[in-house]
């Protein structure tokens, strides 16, 4: 019963270890076969990874040298005010501090009592290369990322037997398409294609010295509703306002028969030379 149960928790166990190695193996695989993402992605983790700990290393560089700061203006406010007191008092201390003026005339200078302070801060300051480094590789990864395309897509990794049986399918179906046509236009009946009816002509009015739009009017009352107008002064303009416009020349000339835009009227404007005034 011993030996059953130890060999029952031994292939627990081995499958386990299977199951482990095989999702193991499934990761590598999608990295390996993605990594036009996954390595631009591992070096945007590492930059910011690297990024934020210099970060926090500068920030408490920097609360130490306030800290630091604070002692030294708390030490000189102490001094200035040992000093004060002392000068109130009478002593040469209060006038010269902590290094009283040397007798030049004695053998022997006496050495000063006064010692400067040495203020070091406890936290050394990070190397400004740091963060640039930390910096280039997140801008690198986010730049691999925008042109990496992104993951690839089920379309992509479609196997080429479904492909083949696509293509097959494909072309299956562009050949019933091309035989369908061809049996339907056989027995499709035979009609005559219509025949055009004739254009309705009508006889060109007299509309010389004639404001353009009631040219135009006058044209219309005689049945053709579309005619054309030139600038007479070869400039081509545009005739925006028909009513700012004279004509001076027709083509044809009154009585010839007319159909739709063969009317063409040359005008000026109101002003011009030979604008009929």
């Amino acid at each position: 019963m011993a030996q059953s149960k130890q060999g029952g928790g031994t292939a627990i166990a081995v499958i386990g270890v299977l199951v482990v190695i095989g999702l193991v193996v499934k990761v590598v695989t999608f990295i390996v076969e993605q990594w036009r993402v996954t390595l631009p992605l591992a070096v945007l983790a590492a930059g910011l990874w690297f990024l934020v700990k210099w970060l926090v290393k500068r920030n408490k560089w920097l609360i130490a040298e306030r800290e630091l700061e604070a002692q030294r203006q708390a030490a000189l406010s102490a001094r200035a005010e040992a000093q004060h007191q002392a000068a109130m008092s009478g002593s040469d201390a209060g006038i010269y501090g902590e290094f009283p003026p040397v007798d030049l005339n004695s053998e022997e200078l006496r050495p000063t009592a006064g010692r400067a302070l040495a203020y070091v801060s406890s936290v050394p300051k990070p190397p400004t290369w740091e963060g640039s480094v930390a910096a280039a590789a997140v801008l690198i990864g986010v730049i691999g990322l925008a042109v990496s395309g992104g993951f690839q897509t089920h379309e992509e990794s479609v196997p080429a037997s479904a492909l083949s049986t696509t293509s097959s399918a494909a072309s299956t179906y562009t050949t019933m398409q091309s035989v369908v046509p061809t049996n339907v236009q056989a027995a499709a009946p035979t009609t005559s294609p219509p025949t055009a009816s004739p254009r309705t002509l009508v006889p060109m009015p007299d509309v010389a010295c004639m404001n353009l739009q009631a040219a135009q009017d006058l044209i219309q009352e005689a049945g053709v509703f579309y005619s054309r107008s030139q600038d007479a002064t070869g400039q081509g303009r545009m005739q925006i306002y028909d009513r700012n416009w004279v004509v001076v020349r027709q083509d044809p000339e009154p009585g010839a028969l007319i159909g739709e835009g063969d009317a063409l009227l040359y005008v000026v404007k109101y002003g011009e030379p030979g604008d009929c005034s």
